[in-house]
């Protein structure tokens, strides 16, 4: 609670998006909630491991305290697809997270018309390697539907990241071949 203050405080133009990592539960997320009133949330991401009674809790409590519009993420993690369905179905879940690299391209791409049709937005998890970040900018300029990208920043000593570079807060991806991504010589 302390840090998202000061974090707000910080940069108080900025969205906020919370990751919980699996660590909280329904009444300590909303105690978490309750502790930050007044500080806006772009997103909630995986606050605990899916499941439907958990999810439907935290939502219900959003709606009915001025958090409607703080959208909530997962599937980070446990990709439990039937709970994460319905729940997206529901309207309760807003945001998919798979990884880009461990769900793949060609599924991501079979995935979207389902989410377009139950309205549930993409973000495809990238944390761990600034090439992800790269695929998952490529995936959703090409697909759409994309609510973030998660901006990993970091160098790879073998890939040549050309014009893909953050500049004031926003990747600016390559128009290039192959992402303009570059193989560097040993």
């Amino acid at each position: 609670i302390e840090v998202t203050r000061a974090i707000s405080q910080a940069f108080p133009d900025c969205g906020l998006l919370v990751d919980g990592n699996d660590g909280f539960t329904p009444a300590t997320m909303i105690a978490y909630l309750q502790g930050i009133e007044g500080i806006p949330l772009y997103w909630i991401e995986e606050p605990f491991v899916e499941t439907d009674a958990a999810w439907r809790e935290v939502h219900a409590w959003t709606k009915a305290n001025g958090r409607a519009n703080t959208l909530l993420a997962d599937g980070e993690q446990y990709n439990d697809f039937p709970v994460l369905e319905k729940l997206e179905t529901d309207g309760v879940l807003n945001v998919r997270l798979l990884d880009i690299t461990g769900y793949g391209f060609t599924r991501w791409r079979e995935l979207m018309p389902r989410l377009v049709k139950t309205r549930t937005l993409s973000s495809p998890h990238a944390w761990g390697s600034g090439l992800k970040s790269v695929y998952a900018a490529q995936l959703l300029g090409g697909l759409g539907n994309g609510s973030s990208v998660e901006g990993v920043t970091c160098s790879h000593e073998h890939v040549d990241f050309g014009e893909n570079v953050i500049r004031e807060g926003k990747l600016r991806l390559s128009a290039k071949p192959g992402f303009g991504l570059a193989l560097r010589n040993p």
